[in-house]
């Protein structure tokens, strides 16, 4: 199947877990609204689990608070327990943080309270819902599409106490305490285990503490504790595998060689006579028969489809990729996710600016760009490419492809380098940007000619990440960040474009390198004043660094110049033509003597354009500390401009 951004998009909803694929959708519609439901499909709440059929609704969008008062809050399917719970942290039950409230109804996860609710459905007050082809309000039936969930706020007071122990016997004591009771009145008992640490979690009202006492009194050393709030898959390391299964109270003891692994995390919840139990692991498990996991779980001892992803999504809303195609099937995500389907052709995904934002905010630090660069098919410039220039200590080193597109940044920076003393070199390396990206290296021959450099600048935030990969990154400077600074002194609003390389969360993107690597011809518009890369500046127009400096030294150069010819003209007048007037009225009339000089200026400036005039003032203005000349030159300006009237 040939890579297009439709038939990616369905692809993906055919990961129904990390461990497993489906047949693809059809179809896929994007919740927006309830009216967008309108034949029967199967939702997709999260990214990482769904459910198979020929038409998905996608409601990870679908999100939000709606309302709220004192004893319920709604929200929309796609709304994340974490969303919920930093909002209203009194909400009867939740889930797992990052699982939706939409997903927790519909999949039917374990929830805080279950020995109590026994499912979600008894927490919540109403929800309108999709089923048999209309939209309801009223209890939820399973198998239905949650679209609003309004949840009860927990009103009555609740007694919560924790024991922490690393003995894994005291779980089978209170487990065989529980079978013995029979009845085990908690709201809420659960079990969350780390490394080899086992955190148990008793919740209950006032009026049933005499009840729970004899469970918890097999136990010594319970203390009061405040309300945990969900687990959360961060918190637990964001591991990569996750199963979850119901047993059953006398088949415990079964798990024990599962949960005395430090390796593996747990939370364990307590039904009645079943426990819920939730594993996260980093390598597959071998799961006992009496664990009967859910349908969206991980398949244990089966290697995960997705290459160390956990489908989080972080990466999706930083990917300028992503942002370019308008699919999320263009992220990391979607690379990890689909790389391993049978005939998909994931290259395009692959073929990207190659900025690594992605790897900045990936939980568990995978090296995307490293799986990329097997896959990304970038052109290679016709002809060859010649190595150009030499080495000096200051090197200002460029690509060849990119030599004669950025040939008048090279000269503004090799300017700029000159008058702050370091006379660089121009050095070109014989390749073109994109291999070097996509590499991740420089050429062996290349790295040891530059080990000579003691200073290397660059005029692409690309190439600076290469060489820095390479050599000591303060060998390393990208010039136009060194003049931003100075830049930004005389205009601290400067409003500067800060391309995807140099920052980690999401911005604007110009795509020239994309377009330089690819031959594509994107469009961007770039909302700045100036901008820290060549390649933007040279497609969009934006003046970069160098060529703002350029242009504000120059217009400098011309301003002093300006100035000292109106000055030695005025100085000069001053001094010999009407120094004879100037003593005559020196002591009798000072304004007689400002005449004088307003006089002589009106002879210096005769030739001069008014908008000559005006620069000139500004400049006059902008260095002259006592504002006579200022002063002078403003009155001559105004008498000259009523002439020429």
């Amino acid at each position: 199947m040939s890579a297009n951004d439709n038939s990616l998009e369905l692809a993906f909803y055919g990961l129904l877990n990390k461990t497993r694929f489906g047949p693809f959708p059809k179809k896929v519609v994007k919740v927006s609204s309830e009216s967008d439901l309108e034949e029967e499909g199967v939702p997709r709440f999260e990214n990482f689990r769904g459910a198979p059929g020929e038409v998905v609704y996608d409601l990870r969008d679908f999100k939000g608070i709606v309302s709220w008062d004192d004893t319920t809050v709604t929200v929309r399917a796609g709304t994340t327990w974490e969303e919920v719970v930093s909002q209203f942290p009194d909400v009867a039950s939740y889930s797992v943080a990052e699982f939706s409230v939409g997903g927790s109804l519909y999949f039917g996860d374990p929830i805080f309270g279950l020995n109590e609710f026994r499912s979600l459905k008894s927490a919540l007050a109403e929800v309108t819902y999709f089923k048999n082809g209309s939209v309801k309000t009223g209890q939820y039936e399973d198998g239905g599409i949650p679209l609003l969930i309004r949840i009860k706020r927990e009103k009555t007071k609740l007694i919560w106490k924790e024991l922490i122990t690393k003995n894994f016997k005291d779980i089978i004591s209170l487990n065989s305490a529980i079978l013995t009771a029979r009845v085990a009145p908690f709201r809420s008992l659960e079990v969350w285990k780390t490394g080899d640490t086992f955190r148990v979690i008793a919740v209950y009202t006032p009026f049933r503490e005499s009840l729970v006492g004899t469970v918890l009194s097999t136990l010594t050393g319970w203390t009061e504790t405040r309300p945990t709030g969900p687990e959360s898959l961060k918190g637990l390391g964001w591991a990569l595998y996750w199963y979850f299964g119901i047993t059953q109270l006398n088949e415990f003891p079964s798990l024990e060689r599962i949960l005395v692994d430090p390796d593996v995390a747990a939370v364990l919840r307590l039904e009645r006579t079943r426990l819920w139990v939730s594993l996260f692991s980093f390598k597959p498990l071998k799961l006992p028969p009496s664990l009967a996991l859910t349908p969206y779980s991980d398949a244990p001892e089966t290697e995960a489809l997705t290459t160390g992803c956990v489908l989080c999504g972080k990466c999706v809303s930083v990917c300028p990729h992503a942002e370019l195609k308008r699919s999320f099937a263009y992220s990391p995500m979607g690379f990890f996710a689909l790389h391993s389907a049978s005939g998909l052709d994931v290259s395009d995904v692959a073929t990207c600016e190659f900025c690594g934002i992605c790897e900045n905010v990936c939980p568990v630090k995978l090296p995307i760009l490293s799986y990329y660069s097997t896959k990304a098919k970038f052109r290679e410039p016709q002809g060859p490419l010649q190595e150009e220039g030499m080495i000096k200590d200051v090197v200002l080193v460029v690509t060849a492809d990119t030599k004669d597109l950025l040939k008048d940044e090279i000269e503004g920076a090799l300017l700029y380098l000159g008058l702050k003393g370091e006379g660089a070199s121009l050095y070109v390396i014989p390749s073109s940007l994109a291999s070097l990206v996509k590499s991740g290296s420089l050429p062996p021959d290349v790295k040891t000619k530059l080990d000579a450099a003691k200073r290397i600048y660059t005029l692409t935030p690309e190439l600076t990440k290469v060489l820095r990969k390479s050599f000591d990154e303060s060998k390393i400077a990208l010039v136009h960040q060194l003049i931003l600074g100075e830049l930004i002194e005389d205009k601290p609003s400067l409003k500067a474009h800060y391309p995807c390389y140099l920052r980690n969360n999401k911005g604007a993107c110009s795509y020239a390198f994309y377009d330089l690597a690819t031959g594509s011809k994107t469009e961007a518009k770039l909302d700045y004043e100036v901008t820290l890369c060549s390649l933007a500046s040279v497609k969009t127009g934006v003046p970069s660094a160098v060529a703002l400096y350029t242009k504000e030294r120059l217009l400098k150069d011309a301003l002093v110049k300006l100035k000292s010819e109106v000055e030695n003209l005025y100085t000069g007048l001053l001094t010999e033509t009407y120094v004879e007037d100037l003593d005559w009225y020196a002591g009798i009339s000072e304004e007689a003597r400002e005449w004088v000089k307003v006089g002589a200026m009106l002879q210096a400036i005769k030739d001069k354009s008014d908008d000559e005039l005006k620069k000139v003032e500004e400049y006059f203005k902008l260095v002259e500390k006592q504002g006579e000349t200022t002063r002078i030159l403003r009155k001559a300006i105004d008498i000259k401009s009523k002439r020429t009237k």
